[in-house]
């Protein structure tokens, strides 16, 4: 252990460039172990997580709607189209939900939830046929230009789902259907 008249000569020496500040630093330090405030910091970072621990078991309890209501109708579309919008959009826009294994463990499994939840209330493909012709027009206008400036399908969702990334020939095939369908 160092005494404060210790340390003071450690600052002389790294002064006149014998000891480097680093090691003044390290023999703080030791100097705060041998104290036994090192344990301390063992024993707060130890209860902090057991903490954290019980919280994430605790919260894989909380109930969380996974369900997939029944197809109504889904969109009429050429088969091209529809194998882009099922790898890209279903996830999140129809009643086809796939929910794989993260989708079932707390936080995560909310943030999908919810993604899923809010994705079939702005736009739902099997509900298709509760739309007005006018308002698939549009739905289909907004789901080009979301597409378009990258938001739509969303990036996090891609890191899992390498497949749902629109490429520029899949970007091609969904703006001529686009362009076909409006009205």
């Amino acid at each position: 252990m160092y005494s404060s008249s210790g340390i003071g000569l450690m600052r002389i020496l790294c002064n006149s460039g014998v000891v480097s500040e680093l090691d003044i630093r390290i023999r703080q330090e030791k100097s705060v172990c041998q104290r036994g405030e090192c344990m301390k910091k063992r024993n707060i970072a130890k209860w902090t997580l057991a903490v954290l621990a019980a919280v994430f078991a605790v919260i894989q309890f909380v109930p969380v709607n996974r369900t997939n209501p029944p197809v109504e109708s889904d969109m009429q579309c050429p088969v091209e189209v529809k194998a882009i919008l099922r790898t890209s959009c279903y996830d999140c826009h129809s009643h086809e939900t796939v929910w794989p294994w993260y989708s079932k463990v707390a936080p995560v499994s909310w943030l999908v939830a919810s993604d899923a939840k809010e994705g079939r209330r702005k736009l739902d493909f099997s509900t298709w046929n509760r739309y007005r012709p006018e308002k698939q027009s549009v739905l289909i206008s907004d789901m080009m230009d979301q597409i378009k400036e990258g938001e739509m399908p969303p990036v996090p969702y891609t890191w899992m789902h390498t497949g749902s990334v629109l490429t520029p020939e899949k970007l091609r095939v969904l703006e001529a259907w686009a362009d076909q369908n409006k009205k």
